[in-house]
This record gives C-alpha cells, sequence and structure tokens, in this order.
C-alpha cells in the first residue's frame, strides 16, 4: 500500500506543478539527445580518420630531396634534387626491413580530351607506387614495368579527371593530351576521396616515370636521373623506425656525406595522399 501511496503522490505532485514538470521532462530530454548526438558526431569524426589514414596506405614513409639554404633561410623541402631512381632501387635492395621503395616525379598540368580540360597533378611513377597505395583498379588495367621501360604514352587516371574531361562516358580507350603528347587512358582508379590536408586525391593522372621524363615533365639538366620523392613501404608499422635509420644510412653513403655533414634528403610519413607534398 505504501507504493501505491508514493505513486499517487508523484502523480498528484505532477499535476499540480505541470508547467515545472513539463520543463524537467524538456530538460532531460534535451540532455539525452545532446549526449547521443555528441556520441554520433564522435563516432563519425573516428571513421571518417580512419578512411584517410587508409586511404594513404600503410606502413609507409616518404624520403624528400633537401632544402636549399639562401640567406641563412632554409627553403621548402624538395628545393634541390638529390633524390635519383638508382636511390629507390638501392633503397628496396640493401634495407632489410622496406617491401617497396617507389621513386615519383609529378607536377601540375593541363590536361586535355575533346574541348574539355582540366589542371590536375600528372605524376610519373612505376608500378610498385600503386601497390605502396594500396590502390585499387574501378576498371581497365595498370601500366607494368614492360611499358615504363620503353616509356609508352599511357596513362591510368583517377575518379575526378575522368569525371571532369569525359563527364558520363566511358575513359577507357580514348586519349588525354598534356602539350604536345596524348596519352591513351588505359585504366580508371577506384575512389580514395580527400586526405587530411583536404586535397582531393582522386585529382591526378598517373603516366610511366620514363614517359613522365621524356614527355610531360622533363629532366633536370644538373641531375636527369632525379626525382621528386621516394615512397617507402616497410613491412610494419613496428618496423618503420630501424627502416627509417637504415634508409638514411644507405643514401649516406650513396651520397658521400660524412661526418657532421647535413643529409640532403629527409624522412618523414607522408601527411597527405600527394607524394610530393
Amino acid at each position: 500500500m505504501r507504493s501505491f501511496s508514493y505513486i499517487y503522490l508523484a502523480f498528484r505532485s505532477v499535476r499540480v506543478h505541470i508547467l515545472r514538470s513539463i520543463l524537467a521532462v524538456t530538460g532531460i530530454v534535451i540532455g539525452i539527445a545532446a549526449v547521443l548526438i555528441v556520441v554520433a558526431v564522435a563516432e563519425g569524426a573516428r571513421a571518417e580518420v580512419s578512411r584517410q589514414i587508409t586511404s594513404l596506405g600503410s606502413n609507409l614513409l616518404l624520403v624528400q630531396p633537401g632544402a636549399q639554404v639562401a640567406q641563412g633561410v632554409r627553403q621548402q623541402a624538395g628545393t634541390i634534387l638529390s633524390l635519383t631512381t638508382g636511390d629507390a632501387i638501392a633503397v628496396a635492395r640493401e634495407v632489410p626491413d622496406v617491401v617497396i621503395a617507389a621513386p615519383f616525379v609529378g607536377e601540375q598540368k593541363t590536361t586535355i580530351s575533346g574541348d574539355l580540360n582540366w589542371s590536375t597533378l600528372v605524376a610519373g611513377v612505376t608500378p610498385v607506387f600503386f601497390e605502396a597505395r594500396g590502390w585499387r583498379l574501378a576498371e581497365g588495367q595498370l601500366f607494368n614495368d614492360d611499358q615504363v621501360a620503353s616509356a609508352a604514352k599511357i596513362a591510368v587516371i583517377g575518379r575526378t579527371v575522368a569525371r571532369e574531361l569525359f563527364r558520363d562516358s566511358d575513359p577507357l580507350g580514348r586519349f588525354v593530351r598534356i602539350e604536345r603528347s596524348s596519352y591513351l587512358v588505359i585504366g580508371t582508379l577506384a575512389e580514395k576521396g580527400q586526405d587530411f590536408t583536404g586535397r582531393d586525391q582522386d585529382d591526378v593522372m598517373f603516366i610511366p616515370l620514363s614517359s613522365a621524363r621524356i614527355f610531360a615533365i622533363g629532366r633536370s639538366q644538373a641531375n636527369p636521373d632525379a626525382v621528386h620523392s621516394i615512397l617507402v613501404k616497410t613491412e610494419s608499422a613496428q618496423s618503420m623506425p630501424a627502416a627509417e635509420t637504415a634508409i638514411a644510412r644507405v643514401l649516406r653513403q650513396r651520397h658521400k656525406i660524412v661526418g657532421r655533414k647535413a643529409d640532403d634528403f629527409r624522412n618523414s610519413e607522408p601527411h597527405s595522399g600527394r607524394p610530393d607534398a
């Protein structure tokens, strides 16, 4: 009976103080809803961060050329062309923890198809670059080592480039022109989306490294074998510190850097989808 009395008193109190009760219930509902919204936003943000990390690839190190020093001020990384394709080969061969060392050259270029044009990153790479980045094909095929050796004029394009240059039509078998050279599109890449910097990773056109040097981007007269960066994939996240140390040792030896002389390169984890960033 005492329980029923308590219930009766509770309902009577609610009826007598109806406005206060409504305000109390409203406050509780708003509080619970706010907590649920915050939790949902946090989970969504965590999922998005996880997606962006996955899109960059795993266990990656970015080796970039060093920076010039002008009037006592160190310039941006890559202002000296100190890395070469030979360096990438040596790193892959001599550092046990390294699975892939992919040389890269890239430059923003205007690409043209028919009466449409689009400014995008034109990147010269070797086939192992796609493996290092974990990049999947949507349609077509990737280029191979023989096509790199022959400087074939072929291209694999990202989703954004396909949309901007070909609209709703199939880009496979079509040509994209860069200045005076035309490249046959042999493949399109699966969508990756934006990276941490907000850059669209799908806004890219990949061509063979040799073709990029000869036709699209050119070579440095001072160092014809120079590359803009080397993307390194290690066996595991745990092996990255040891690999970083070993890479520095190999490059210092190849570049004849002795004693306390500063490195003409730098190692870092890539912070964006762009290998030269």
